[in-house]
């Protein structure tokens, strides 16, 4: 729900929400050499201020007992990729 995006040693975004796309331009922070790109991703579950849906790690009324009947695990769930584009884009 939350992604942090770094090159280089240097952060160039961050992204609260879930399901949307977002780009950074990381043109700036970019060598001439190998680059090293990192993404963090941290989902707080029910306990942070997104909206929830069925993923709820504990019982909660009106259903207790209920739980989630899966692994609760969120992350990256689509291609990351690096794109080259025109300046005026």
């Amino acid at each position: 729900w939350q992604t942090t995006v770094w090159v280089n040693g240097t952060q160039v975004g961050a992204h609260k929400g879930g399901f949307d796309s977002f780009a950074y331009d990381i043109t700036p922070q970019l060598n001439g050499g190998t680059n090293t790109v990192v993404v963090s991703v941290y989902d707080p579950s029910q306990t942070g201020g997104q909206a929830v849906g069925k993923q709820r790690i504990n019982d909660v009324k009106p259903h207790p007992g209920g739980g989630i009947f899966y692994t609760a695990a969120s992350g990256i769930w689509q291609t990351v990729w690096l794109e080259p584009v025109a300046s005026a884009h």
